[in-house]
């Protein structure tokens, strides 16, 4: 993934300023080159942001970080604001039912192996001779794996 720096972006947006200003005619409907690059600046400061709140910066020291990487200090506090919206749970990469015991993380997976198998069979025995039919591997991997966790969580 090619990293570009704020002020790689901000000498870019001056060069497209310039640009556009020696330029003569109406406004037109289709992005420009500015609006395309202050677009991509949005999100990479945006991700820049979410990465700062996932490694446990509160919202002041974001925006802080975020003003010293030369954003302007109004649209810092709003990237760092929406960065920290984000749950908690969902910036640490787990989800709800993290905790939940070793039981039933294996009762799911089971349910999601059976179910597995019971679809392939359904879809193999409805298709047309020499026809097509669906196999769900997806969901039977998916129960081994969480058969697996279950066997072996705290």
């Amino acid at each position: 993934m090619n990293h570009i720096t704020t002020a790689q972006l901000t000498e870019a947006q001056r060069e497209v300023a310039q640009q556009r200003s020696l330029q003569q005619g109406p406004k037109q409907d289709d992005p420009t080159q500015e609006d395309r690059v202050l677009q991509e600046h949005s999100r990479e400061v945006q991700r820049k942001a979410a990465m700062l709140a996932t490694v446990g910066l509160n919202r002041s020291e974001i925006e802080a970080q975020l003003i010293k990487d030369g954003v302007k200090p109004g649209l810092a506090s709003k990237f760092a604001i929406k960065s920290t919206a984000i749950p908690s749970f969902v910036q640490r990469g787990k989800s709800v039912d993290s905790n939940g015991s070793g039981r039933s993380k294996m009762i799911k997976g089971a349910l999601l192996v059976v179910g597995g198998i019971v679809a392939s069979v359904v879809s193999y025995n409805s298709a047309a001779p020499g026809g097509t039919y669906t196999l769900w591997v997806g969901a039977v991997l998916g129960g081994a794996v969480l058969i697996t966790r279950g066997l072996f969580s705290d």
